[in-house]
């Protein structure tokens, strides 16, 4: 049987010591005397006694459970429930705190987490933080990937395009000329990309010297709003740099804020109606209707301010069995654009990540 190794996505670790910095308990009591080493431990032991580790450890597992493939996602979840070591997390946190941070320090963390705002803002957190942390992990990346560019025989007249979509754009091509500059011919082997909604293709699969070519990259936008930077892989036969990486970031107009964006029915529940506000944020779009496809889910669309503010209402017949469905809200967006915004709906044992 082939091993399964799972590769944790480093910004959920800066999520985990936010959550941990942002407790988010009961005020410690203040450490009395100075500024000590003795004292910060003291300080930081108390302040870690009012933290809620556990559900510290839950939120964070969520996180990186759902930066995986969702046929991972349950047996990575329990994994790191079953081996992730509290005492270890607690004790290298208070080593941290003691470290960075002066008692007034420690203690002014403690006065925080005792106001009502700290519940809400460890809540969110995880979400803000992954937000901020992937496009900078990104952008580290493509960066560093052009480390070998200089001695590569392929020339490339940009590795990254910059776009801004318009409210009737769904999709985008984009392309990147090169030039084999090499004194040998260089084969592309392949272009891969790691989201289904990219795809990429060379113009040929073999560049004499002084031949130049194109790549071109397909980006279809679905649902996806604001920065969007997907790229593609080009692996070569060039030991120089056998991949190249090639790059678009697009900012695609915010046309629809679906409040929230999915439903949760666990099996044996009452099938209660869920209920979702939709609004309309770009002028000229109208809401032309819902598409549900599994027949277990029923739902229903409600006009509350035409062109501006909508209402969905999702239930399933029954809880009794394990269902999953998108309900499509179509939004004309030009004469003859038509675009899709999914609610995800389950009814399931467990409740899923947030899409």
């Amino acid at each position: 049987m082939k091993r399964r190794h799972f590769k944790v996505n480093r910004p959920v670790f800066f999520v985990l010591l936010l959550m941990l910095a942002v407790g988010c308990g009961r005020q410690a009591p203040p450490t009395a005397g100075g500024d000590t080493p003795a004292k910060r431990q003291q300080a930081a032991r108390q302040y870690m006694a009012h933290v809620p580790l556990a559900d510290t450890l839950e939120a964070t597992a969520e996180q990186i459970a759902a930066q995986r493939e969702p046929a991972q996602r349950s047996a990575l979840r329990e994994l790191l429930r079953r081996e992730v070591r509290q005492h270890v997390v607690a004790e290298a946190t208070i080593a941290a705190l003691a470290r960075h941070f002066t008692v007034a320090e420690i203690n002014a963390l403690a006065e925080f987490n005792a106001k009502p705002e700290a519940r809400s803002i460890q809540g969110k957190l995880p979400a803000y933080t992954v937000d901020v942390l992937r496009p900078l992990h990104a952008e580290l990346e493509r960066v560093l990937s052009v480390t070998n560019a200089a001695n590569a025989a392929l020339r490339w007249k940009t590795r990254l395009l910059e776009f801004n979509a318009t409210v009737a754009d769904d999709h985008l091509l984009a392309e990147f000329p090169f030039m084999n500059m090499g004194n040998r011919s260089v084969n592309i082997l392949g272009v891969t990309s790691t989201c289904a909604c990219v795809t990429g293709a060379a113009d040929a699969t073999n560049y004499p010297p002084r031949q130049g070519g194109v790549v071109r990259l397909a980006f279809d936008f679905g649902p996806r709003i604001g920065l969007q930077s997907k790229y593609i892989l080009v692996r070569t036969d060039d030991p120089s740099e056998p991949e190249v990486r090639l790059q678009v970031d697009v900012q695609i107009p915010e046309l629809v804020r679906i409040e929230p964006s999915f439903a949760y029915w666990q099996i044996g529940a009452t099938p209660t109606a869920s209920v979702h506000r939709v609004s309309l944020l770009q002028p000229d779009c109208t809401m032309t209707g819902i598409i549900v496809s599994n027949p277990i889910f029923r739902a229903q669309l409600i006009t509350n301010t035409p062109g501006r503010s909508y209402a969905v209402r999702v239930s399933p017949t029954a809880c009794t069995q394990r269902a999953f469905d998108r309900v499509e809200l179509l939004v004309a967006v030009a004469p003859d654009v038509i675009r899709r915004f999914p609610v995800f709906v389950s009814v399931d044992v467990t409740k899923p990540p947030a899409p």
